[in-house]
């Protein structure tokens, strides 16, 4: 085909040799209209998957009714998990950045800050579902949710509460500020306890960091987490308590 003649093939697959021609047209064609000299590798891939989505888009519109509804809902499926693993990895990521920040600004969680860093998102807990706040306040007021913690199943219990301290006191500080913009912590709750088994432990790490009965089923800790030996002093200032 040509600029004048333009035709494209939905029957075969998108890299036919007649679509590999119709992109070199298209490409060209392009670049004119354009006035820029755009890199003709790049817009042939672009060709490419436009066809292909118009392949798709023309097999679901030949498709029985009851199946054309079942696909839409596949797809909706589909894009409902991709919302929910990028807004996981957002909390998570939040969750990281205000214990540090919190840890960065109050004089007596300075000293943990390198700790924290090495940790990083990965250490976190996630916030594995809502539940309702079932707290006595006035139902004219929106009810705040409640988000029970998964902890990894890799990490030290004690590195789970040595955390709260670092949530207990950025909540403080912000029910002391005057300026409360920005999202409000979240409630976590702890009980019942709840494992995340497929949680990736972070590595190099000292070795009290890793919970003691998961390190002993591990095959080769040594070699895969290089754990190590010194132990980290997960305590906080009693100054924080009083």
């Amino acid at each position: 085909c040509d600029e004048q003649n333009f035709r494209y093939d939905l029957l075969g697959t998108p890299r036919s040799p007649w679509n590999r021609s119709a992109a070199r047209v298209f490409t060209q064609a392009f670049n004119t209209w354009a006035e820029v000299e755009f890199d003709a590798e790049v817009l042939e891939e672009a060709f490419f998957t436009w066809l292909k989505s118009l392949k798709q888009a023309r097999k679901k519109s030949q498709l029985p009714s009851a199946e054309r509804q079942l696909a839409v809902s596949m797809s909706r499926r589909k894009m409902r998990r991709r919302t929910v693993s990028v807004t996981f990895n957002d909390a998570v990521s939040q969750l990281f950045h205000t214990r540090l920040d919190t840890a960065q600004t109050h004089p007596l969680l300075h000293r943990h800050v390198p700790m924290l860093e090495r940790l990083g998102p990965e250490g976190m807990s996630e916030d594995e579902s809502v539940v309702e706040d079932d707290h006595n306040e006035a139902r004219a007021r929106p009810r705040r949710p409640v988000y029970r913690v998964k902890s990894p199943c890799w990490r030290a219990d004690e590195v789970g509460e040595w955390l709260e301290v670092f949530d207990v006191v950025h909540l403080n500080e912000r029910r002391t500020k005057s300026d409360l913009r920005g999202q409000y912590p979240r409630l976590r709750a702890h009980v019942p306890h709840i494992v995340d088994d497929e949680a990736k432990p972070v590595q190099q790490l000292p070795v009290n960091t890793y919970h003691a009965t998961w390190l002993e089923s591990q095959t080769n800790p040594s070699h895969r987490l290089r754990p190590l030996a010194d132990r980290y002093d997960f305590r906080h200032d009693n100054a924080l308590f009083r």
